[in-house]
């Protein structure tokens, strides 16, 4: 919010309050809301944007970080009763718990036989225990080590590394809750990170994973730590994927795929991800969102292809798609390129049809813009009656 926060005053300087109001409620209204946030905030984000988990703040691991006590616990039947089997964190209670349910996520792990012993996590707050999902006796000593882990901050490299070297063992492991686990941890990591835990993954298990259709939420991740490796004919598989691809796959796995290809072919997958998603208007918006955050990872990495190579193909995307043109707007701002503010100005006197999220964003990187030309740009747009 710390951009809101600093835009506001000239937000309400060049609309009128209750025009302001109006917009605010209906990116609330139309579930844009955290659209806006995301648009408001993208400097801070830290963790991939392409594979990250939807509910960073509830994977298995902050929950247990969270919570007072940690069990395993033979339970069978939802609301019933479960007699503890070891402890992992706290005292041992001495009789059965009653468990309140089975925290989200964890009913999606696949059945297993009656009596097996579930994860048991007690909030001391609600005076409840949840199950977090099945996880055998006998795996007791990775979920100790795992607890054991050290918290890994955006600017503490080292640790998310040997976060990351322990969680990664567990990608697809045996144990569905040790697979989600693994799979939430490394998902979480930013790009560049990614980069460095790529070669310690599988190339040949990757390949097999991203065929596989019961991980189909995982591919992003996959795909992206597929492109990431130094495998001589990956650029030619993640080509055969995308020419299989159509409209309808989803943004994460397509965007996944891009990027995977611009990390495979530089400046010239680059190029083909330019011609093909970016200078078509007539690209469906959910592939042109998809090859646009493809390129926002790179460019915030600027590592295989460089920032301003990306920029270009953000100014030929603004020329080409006028009324889409502000989806580029927050990373331009972000990067501080704020050379764009008279070709955003002309995108909305474009005429109708202006993209409903696309139009807010230009308005933010206008007013965020420090030069002299988007001062003039806001008030020639407000006169014109286009704010």
């Amino acid at each position: 919010m710390r951009d809101y926060v600093s835009i506001a005053p000239g937000f309400c300087r060049y609309l009128n309050p209750t025009i302001a109001l109006m917009y605010f409620n209906a990116l609330r209204r139309a579930g844009l809301w955290a659209a806006l946030l995301l648009l408001l905030c993208a400097a801070d984000a830290q963790a991939c944007s392409i594979c990250a988990p939807s509910d960073l703040q509830n994977t298995l691991m902050r929950r247990l970080a969270a919570a007072d006590r940690v069990v395993l616990a033979q339970w069978a039947v939802p609301g019933g009763l479960a007699h503890p089997l070891v402890s992992a964190s706290g005292l041992l209670p001495q009789s059965d718990l009653m468990v309140a349910g089975v925290l989200p996520g964890a009913d999606a792990l696949p059945p297993r036989l009656a009596g097996d012993a579930h994860l048991l996590l007690f909030n001391a707050g609600s005076q409840t225990w949840w199950s977090a999902g099945r996880l055998g006796v006998q795996r007791l000593p990775w979920l100790l080590e795992a607890m054991k882990m050290p918290v890994a901050t955006a600017d503490r490299t080292e640790l998310q590394l040997e976060r990351a070297r322990f969680f990664v063992r567990g990608l697809e492991d045996a144990e569905p809750l040790i697979a989600r686990a693994a799979y939430d941890e490394i998902a979480t990591l930013p790009y560049a990170t990614l980069r460095r835990v790529a070669p310690w993954v599988d190339a040949a298990a990757l390949a097999v994973w991203v065929e596989d259709p019961a991980l189909l939420s995982r591919r992003p991740l996959y795909y992206l730590l597929w492109g990431l490796q130094k495998k001589s004919g990956t650029l030619a598989l993640l080509q055969a994927q995308l020419a299989q691809a159509n409209t309808t796959l989803p943004v994460a796995e397509l965007s996944a795929l891009l990027a995977a290809l611009v990390e495979q072919g530089g400046a010239e997958g680059l190029l083909w991800v330019q011609q093909r998603f970016l200078q078509d208007p007539k690209i469906p918006d959910p592939s042109t969102q998809a090859a646009l955050l493809a390129l926002s990872v790179h460019g915030g990495e600027a590592v295989r292809v460089t920032r301003q190579q990306v920029v270009q193909a953000y100014s030929a995307f603004i020329a080409a798609n006028p009324q889409r043109a502000g989806l580029v707007a927050s990373d331009l701002g972000t990067w501080e390129h704020w050379e764009f503010a008279q070709d955003f100005a002309q995108a909305l006197q474009s005429g109708p049809g202006h993209a409903f999220t696309s139009r807010y964003a230009i308005v933010f990187y206008l007013l965020r813009n420090p030069t002299p030309e988007a001062k003039t740009a806001l008030e020639r747009l407000r006169s014109a009656g286009l704010l």
